[in-house]
């Protein structure tokens, strides 16, 4: 067996394929940044959509540190599982769909199931240690 030149050993040993290739930082860059600025929509709708339905429970829900804390805790669980649309999403790009309708209906899918448990959250649990 020859000896291996040092080009040989820098070179990468697992190189992409040519399709793959294609897909790089710039396109995860663009598809997290997109997904960032509908984290704000996400958030706002479910702001939007809780703090009325706390008023419905009345004033003292508000009051309550029990709210808080799940409010807090929330925010935090649901901010986290938002993690999962650009993932999917850069995978599915990476697999060569891309079409702006998997974003919508990615945030849609969600949204939805976000907005159910964050409203049954506040309205049976308003004051007291929820369902997280």
């Amino acid at each position: 067996m020859p000896p291996e030149t040092t080009a040989e050993l820098s070179a990468d040993p697992i190189a992409p394929a040519d399709g793959a290739a294609k897909f790089g930082q710039a396109e995860l860059k663009a598809i997290f940044l997109s997904w960032e600025r509908l984290r704000i929509v996400f958030n706002l709708v479910l702001a939007g959509l809780c703090s009325p339905l706390a008023l419905l429970c009345g004033p003292e829900t508000y009051a309550a540190p029990a709210f808080w804390g799940n409010v807090f805790a929330g925010v935090l669980l649901v901010n986290v599982l938002f993690f999962a649309g650009p993932a999917v999403e850069s995978y599915l790009d990476w697999l060569g769909l891309r079409h702006r309708a998997i974003r919508w209906g990615l945030f849609l899918l969600g949204l939805l199931p976000t907005m159910a448990y964050a409203a049954l959250s506040v309205l049976v649990f308003p004051t007291q240690i929820g369902p997280l």
